[in-house]
C-alpha cells in the first residue's frame, strides 16, 4: 500500500469517529488538532482503520502530536 493510500485510509478511519464530522482532515492535521480525538477516541480510530486495511494497524498506536502524514510513514515502515 502506498502512503497516499495510508493517508486516505487514516482519515476515513478517522471521520468514523463519533464527533469528527466533516472537520477538515490533510495530511498534515495532527491527532490532537481534531477536537473529538483523545486517549480514548483513538481506540474507535484503530478498530476503524483495521477494517480499511487490516491486521496491519495492530501493529502501531499514533501518538496525539502525529500527524496523518507521520503515522502514514510509521504504517509504510512496517
Amino acid at each position: 500500500m502506498s502512503k497516499q493510500e495510508y493517508v486516505e485510509n487514516i482519515i476515513k478511519a478517522l471521520r468514523g469517529i463519533e464527533g469528527v464530522g466533516d472537520v477538515e482532515i490533510t495530511p498534515n492535521t495532527r491527532f490532537s488538532d481534531i477536537e473529538a480525538v483523545d486517549s480514548m477516541s483513538i481506540i474507535d480510530f484503530q478498530m476503524n482503520l483495521r477494517k480499511l486495511i487490516g491486521d496491519k494497524a495492530n501493529d502501531a498506536v499514533p501518538v496525539l502530536d502525529m500527524s496523518v502524514s507521520d503515522f502514514a510513514d510509521v504504517l509504510e515502515s512496517l
